[in-house]
């Protein structure tokens, strides 16, 4: 009979030990939200928010609670509408949430996280851009915006100033 060398004992050992590492070390990890997200979740959801997770191609997530209207949601700080429809809407623990992808247009949705094909992906697009075009047409953003103000401030205090220089000369 062969014995076992030292270098075997050695190898049996540390696989051993570091199987019983991995078994003891096996905890659930919980994903928790962010406390401000946490808190104004339940009162936002109320008004048709949901739980946003925007997937950077940098491999960065952000989280944020959006709107969603006319199945679209518009994110402010990419000033960009991505789809919402209901098939791409899932849920943890009672807060509906969408994750985006930065790269397109449309969410992911749970039936792609399971596997199921969908052949409904061509026609996405333009359901957004038809969606975008028609909120645009319904409620155009009002005002002059913020370049619009200054300008309007600017010849405003040029004029109160000229006036208030011709009062103090007398040549009015």
């Amino acid at each position: 009979m062969a014995e076992e060398g030292i270098n075997a004992k050695i190898d049996r050992a540390i696989n051993d030990k570091f199987e019983e590492m991995a078994l003891s070390k096996k905890k659930k990890i919980e994903f928790k939200l962010p406390k401000g997200i946490k808190v104004q979740s339940k009162k936002k959801i109320k008004d048709n928010y949901v739980l946003y997770f925007y997937l950077r191609s940098n491999r960065q997530l952000e989280i944020s609670m959006e709107k969603v209207e006319n199945d679209m949601v518009y994110v402010k700080k990419t000033d960009h509408s991505y789809s919402a429809s209901t098939d791409s809407i899932g849920y943890y623990s009672g807060l509906p949430f969408i994750i985006q992808p930065e790269w397109r247009v449309e969410p992911i949705t749970p039936s792609e996280i399971e596997g199921t094909p969908e052949d409904t992906k061509s026609s996405l697009a333009q359901k957004i851009i038809i969606n975008r075009i028609q909120e645009v047409d319904i409620k155009p953003r009002g005002g002059l915006g913020s370049g619009g103000k200054t300008i309007l401030y600017i010849i405003g205090g040029s004029i109160a100033a000229y006036l208030l220089y011709s009062a103090l000369t007398g040549q009015l």
